[in-house]
């Protein structure tokens, strides 16, 4: 079992998070080690919490100590935004010594969070993730206009796809925003239609190319110049680890001609936006290598100049020496574009696939955003970040076998976005589905 652990601040207020992967056990244990270390737990919001520390496992606090973060500063933290904790409940146990847990609060705001304990002796804590608050008056409303009064602009679209296709929350739904890496979700689902179109397999081999390495985040860019990948090794890694050398790779395959055309056919709203449509590293060569006037001449060029560019300098430029990303650059200009809506619509356009039994997995493998397992078995993730720009893209499946997407895009063009905020507005959205 691997495990990560991480903590972030919302709104200023440290919160002590674990990721893990689910446990594989079909036996359940834990739950009464589970429940007298919640009280334990509960009894620590307090505003000089007490030994605290010997409740988690020692490899856990080092790693927090080497952040600068303190598990006492974030307990503190949240008894100072709503005082005492009154109440602990186990909602749901998920895997041996792994549970679903809500922490209430003595100004009625509840908690959920998963906790998750060494199964030996004496089970120190290995994870704790605490959720979004929830509000008995919360409503999509008052999530909207919390995304109203966020700097830059901020939309939504929040769908039930099936049984009965409905709209439950929406703003901004049809605005186009930079999106990122969330656009590497267009070039998977013109790769299913060429796989369906038996135009290619996923057991195409084709070899990596040095020359074609763009920037991490990924693996790709470091491999040996002809290695051979499948296509299906290819889109896994664009999808789950967001590797751009990868999705270059597969947009070259594809053509910028096939993925503009899918675009269109799709009924994608601002398909336009994306002509041509931009490898990971022609963005980072216009970002963070080209001088400015050659920026602004991108920027100025239409259709055929921008072409011109990109199959000229743009090409010819290399990435080895690049400027730092630094604060939010052409976030309006040098990007991918979609609306929210345009992004439920590919969800959904890969939902009913005729390859979805092979796509879905591929959306489930890293969940960029923590949702209660207790209510969803599945979902489907892709987000998308830059400076000024935070994206998520998330397709659900729930226990009544309904389906859910949800868009959700938070730009700003004049400093940075708190991706800990839109991860909380999410988790909202998701807990006020009927």
């Amino acid at each position: 079992m691997v495990w990560r652990r991480s903590c972030v601040g919302i709104s200023g207020l440290l919160i002590l998070i674990g990721l893990w992967e689910a446990p594989q056990a079909r036996e359940i244990e834990g739950e009464q080690e589970i429940r007298a270390v919640g009280k334990e737990l509960l009894a620590a919001f307090s505003a000089e919490p007490r030994n605290l520390d010997r409740l988690f496992s020692a490899g856990f606090l080092k790693e927090l100590e080497a952040r600068r973060l303190s598990v006492v500063e974030a307990f503190r933290a949240l008894h100072a935004q709503h005082g005492k904790g009154v109440e602990f409940h186990v909602l749901g146990m998920t895997g041996p010594y792994t549970a679903e847990v809500e922490f209430v609060f003595a100004n009625g705001v509840r908690k959920p969070a998963r906790l998750v304990l060494d199964v030996r002796p004496p089970h120190p804590i290995l994870g704790l993730e605490f959720r979004a608050d929830v509000r008995s008056d919360d409503s999509f409303a008052s999530v909207i206009k919390d995304l109203q009064n966020l700097p830059g602009k901020a939309g939504l679209c929040l769908r039930q796809l099936s049984p009965e296709p409905r709209s439950l929350a929406e703003h901004l739904p049809d605005e186009p925003f930079a999106v990122a890496s969330s656009m590497k979700l267009i070039v998977l689902a013109v790769l299913a239609d060429e796989i369906a179109a038996k135009a290619r397999h996923w057991s195409d081999v084709v070899p990596v190319r040095r020359a074609w390495a763009s920037l991490p985040a990924g693996l790709v860019q470091d491999w040996p110049d002809g290695s051979p990948v499948t296509l299906h090794t290819l889109a896994t890694l664009m999808i789950s680890r967001s590797d751009n050398t990868a999705a270059d790779h597969l947009i070259r395959i594809l053509g910028r001609e096939r993925v503009e055309q899918s675009q269109a056919a799709w009924g994608l709203r601002h398909a336009e936006r994306n002509r041509p449509f931009l490898l990971t590293s022609d963005m980072f060569k216009l970002k963070l290598v080209m001088p400015p006037a050659e920026q602004q001449a991108f920027v100025a060029a239409d259709g055929a100049g921008r072409r011109r560019l990109l199959e000229g300098p743009i090409a010819e430029a290399s990435l080895a020496r690049h400027r730092g990303l630094g604060p939010p650059q052409l976030i309006d200009s040098v990007e991918w574009f979609y609306s929210p809506a345009d992004m439920v619509r590919v969800l959904d356009h890969l939902r009913k696939h005729p390859l979805s039994e092979d796509l879905l997995p591929l959306l489930a493998i890293s969940r960029g955003v923590s949702v209660d397992d207790l209510r969803w078995n599945y979902v489907g993730f892709k987000g998308g970040m830059e400076p000024g720009v935070v994206n998520f893209c998330l397709l659900l499946r729930d226990r009544r076998d309904r389906w859910y997407a949800l868009a959700i895009a938070w730009n700003r063009s004049d400093g940075e976005v708190d991706r800990s905020l839109l991860v909380v507005y999410t988790q909202r959205l998701l807990r006020l589905i009927p």
